[in-house]
């Protein structure tokens, strides 16, 4: 029987083993090695990070702001009239576990939302004098970067 090491290696490898059972297989290498910080980063990608987490900085991405335009029936892109607001405003972090974005990404939709906290989309409503509802659109691309940096780092882990 291969070493698991060297299956995990593998399967960090082969793009048809889910991100999710590396992070598993990962974990079960983790403790039992006692490599704490790794067993602390692997439970975060597996369980999602939580309000406070400053997270890895590959689990930024930058969004468009869209509000839905209820007369058409679809979103429609948000003007700014301060660049700044709208780039910090386009910016979030992906907090949901890897497999929750693992089946995001299975819907196959090009974009997927990720909403602002209550208190800013009300905040957003009232500045913006639109009582409509606002989100950051990001591209399925971007969400599945997160999925093959976890891989990546992974791997990296595996080989040193």
């Amino acid at each position: 029987m291969e070493p698991l090491v060297l299956q995990l290696q593998a399967e960090c490898l082969d793009s048809r083993v889910s991100s999710l059972e590396v992070l598993r297989k990962a974990l079960v290498v983790a403790r039992k090695l006692s490599l704490a910080d790794a067993q602390e980063w692997i439970d975060k990608e597996l369980n999602g990070y939580t309000a406070g987490d400053t997270g890895p900085p590959y689990r930024r991405l930058t969004g468009q702001i869209h509000t839905w335009n209820p007369y058409q029936g679809s979103w429609m892109p948000t003007v700014f009239g301060d660049a700044g607001e709208a780039t910090y405003l386009s910016e979030c972090f992906v907090a949901q576990p890897v497999g929750e974005l693992e089946d995001l990404l299975k819907q196959g939709r090009a974009t997927l939302e990720f909403p602002f906290n209550p208190e800013t989309e009300l905040n957003l409503m009232k500045r913006l004098h639109v009582p409509l509802r606002t989100t950051r659109h990001v591209s399925s691309a971007s969400v599945s970067g997160i999925l093959h940096a976890v891989r990546n780092m992974v791997l990296e882990w595996c080989l040193q």
